[in-house]
């Protein structure tokens, strides 16, 4: 049996082997260049190792030319598949030298089909019988050809280039893995170019068997991509469990996962996600489809928001409304991440869940507080009927006075008609005043509150609410003072709701100074600063005991005897809607102070 027939044989059929092994990881995923490259160095190495068998039984010197012109087509692809492999997937060796060794190998495979009978011989002038392996194989004599140091050349770089890759490697600290294959593939690489230089130059009488050394390096590379392929078979597989246990989550919570391709345009969700947007279980998604889901009010507003989140970089997250089958609603939460392939978004990934119970809870708790508001306002109301009793009957009693007394100067010999108009200006003034009374009373009164934003002073507020509380004042025997703040900014509120606030806060002081001989008056003032707008309440009371301070705003906490304790509470949500604040402390001169702070209209 020929043993260098069966081992050039066996190298050619195990670097085939792992060449096709890898070049099918690589068309599975074509990211994967490391494997193409090693695919193409063990192609080349295979086809290196069957022109070196064709060399050793060539028996004339024409097929030994010819033998050793093929040589270097699979040298060359070895020399570039390996300067390629270094530099990506060892992240290592120069640029520059990885680009003259292309260079030169490129140069030195062009020469070699340019020259007769190759590169590495002027002329052969005959073959030589050496032994290898206890048989005999056949070497050249003849003429060297000097532009066979372009070849020589190249690999002399590539020796410095492996070198220089494993100096990097060993320096940066890489795991002894991959600095064990860069040592490899240094020695290898050395051996290889040392004997093929040695045996051109015939300075040892063998034959070229750089196969060998290729081949060798070729298996450490095999070892090192495929404990790269079990480590990714591993982390696939925790991976696919990790899935396992997502889906499971998200279909134990109903959430929805989606991915939205950019490129291609194309939508996937998973069925809890489907489900949720009324889609069916084979159709095709795509953002038209999607879309087409979402309820026609919120969708413009759903188009800029995506849009501007592939545009700035910024988290995708909105709340709408979709149209299921059968036009019935559900509120839907979404929340998306764009991922980017340097500055161009390639994906989005997001979940997205169903909101409609919670926001039909966030329905029923407004109308509660719709109809808790109204019930603070109904007992305000109560509270004062006697003092708009009073109030009302004031100006009826003017109008039926100014009547009575026109009538009877209507009954003289010669009216005086400058006296006569100015009854009828008392009475509709009169009229107005009654009449302002009961628009008061209807719209604190009125279950729906207005639920458009107004633009209006404070100062007009204030004045509008001691105006409707004068009665009360009076009756009480107490005496408010006013400093309202000039070019005072507009707030933009509901005008009724901030009534019912002052209402409340200055019927409570009030009450607090009713508990003991006041030493002052109530002093209500406003003023701006920051874009924000404050009216204070000052009354001249006993103060506010530190313990009731932190449950002051608690819902049903009071302190009056038969309080329902919803005003603080009711006041201070009313504050926070419109983007406001409700404080209370005790003033160092006496008494508790109420701010109420509204942001400026313009703010």
């Amino acid at each position: 049996m020929s043993w260098v027939t069966a081992i050039w044989s066996m190298i050619g059929a195990v670097c085939v082997t792992l060449a096709a092994m890898h070049l099918v990881v690589w068309f599975k995923c074509r990211s994967a260049w490391a494997n193409l490259l090693f695919a193409l160095a063990a192609l080349a190495s295979a086809g290196a190792a069957g022109c070196e068998l064709w060399m050793m039984r060539a028996t004339t010197t024409a097929e030994f030319g010819n033998a050793l012109r093929w040589t270097h087509l699979p040298a060359w692809v070895i020399i570039l598949a390996l300067v390629g492999f270094t530099r990506l997937h060892l992240r290592a060796g120069r640029k520059w030298l990885a680009w003259t060794i292309c260079g030169l190998r490129t140069l030195s495979l062009g020469l070699d089909f340019l020259f007769s009978p190759n590169l590495n011989f002027r002329e052969i002038t005959g073959l030589r019988a050496v032994p290898l392996l206890g048989e005999t194989v056949t070497t050249a004599v003849g003429v060297p050809n000097p532009w066979m140091l372009v070849g020589q050349a190249s690999l002399l770089l590539f020796v410095c280039f492996i070198l220089d890759a494993a100096v990097t490697v060993w320096r940066r600290g890489d795991p002894l893995q991959k600095q064990l294959l860069v040592g490899a593939i240094t020695f290898m690489g050395v051996a290889g170019t040392a004997q093929t230089v040695l045996a051109m130059w015939h300075i040892v009488q063998t034959p070229i068997t750089a196969s060998l050394l290729f081949t060798g390096i070729v298996v450490v590379m095999a070892v090192e991509l495929s404990d790269g392929l079990i480590r990714a078979a591993k982390l696939a597989d925790e991976l696919r469990e990790s899935e396992q246990r997502l889906s499971l989550a998200a279909d134990a919570t109903r959430l929805g996962l989606w991915v939205w391709n950019i490129g291609r345009d194309e939508l996937w969700a998973n069925a809890a996600g489907r489900e949720l947007f009324g889609f069916t279980a084979a159709e095709p998604l795509d953002r038209d489809r999607f879309f087409e889901a979402v309820h026609p009010v919120d969708r413009d507003a759903t188009r800029q928001a995506l849009a501007k989140s592939l545009l700035e970089d910024e988290e995708y997250e909105r709340e709408y409304r979709v149209i299921l089958p059968g036009n019935h609603v559900r509120w839907i939460a979404v929340r998306g991440r764009v991922e980017r392939d340097g500055m161009r978004a390639i994906r989005v990934r997001g979940v997205a869940m169903d909101l409609t119970a919670r926001k039909e809870a966030e329905r029923e708790l407004a109308q509660q507080r719709t109809e808790l508001a109204h019930l603070a306002r109904v007992n305000t109301l109560g509270e004062m009927a006697g003092t708009i009793a009073h109030e009302l009957n004031q100006p009826l009693a003017a109008m039926l006075s100014n009547a009575q007394v026109g009538r009877r100067s209507l009954h003289s010999r010669a009216p005086d008609l400058t006296e006569m108009a100015e009854i009828f200006d008392d009475i509709a003034a009169d009229a107005k005043r009654a009449g302002g009374i009961i628009h008061g009373m209807r719209a604190m009164l009125k279950k729906d509150a207005p639920t458009e934003h107004q633009c209006f002073s404070l100062n007009d507020a204030v004045t509008q609410v001691l105006s409707l509380l004068h009665g009360e004042i009076v009756a009480r025997q107490q005496e408010v003072k006013i400093q309202l703040g000039e070019t005072l900014p507009p707030v933009r509120a509901e005008r009724v709701e901030i009534h019912q606030v002052l209402i409340n806060l200055v019927i409570n002081g009030l009450d607090a100074m009713k508990e003991e001989p006041p030493r002052d008056a109530m002093k209500i003032t406003t003023a701006w600063q920051d874009g924000t707008v404050t009216v204070s309440v000052h009354d001249s009371g006993p103060g506010l005991p530190p313990e009731i301070i932190p449950r002051l705003f608690d819902p049903f906490f009071s302190t009056k005897p038969g309080g329902l304790g919803l005003g603080l509470s009711i006041s201070r949500s009313i504050a926070e809607r419109f983007g406001g604040k409700l404080l209370a402390e005790n003033h160092p001169a006496g008494g508790a102070v109420f701010h109420l702070i509204l942001p400026a209209a313009n703010a």
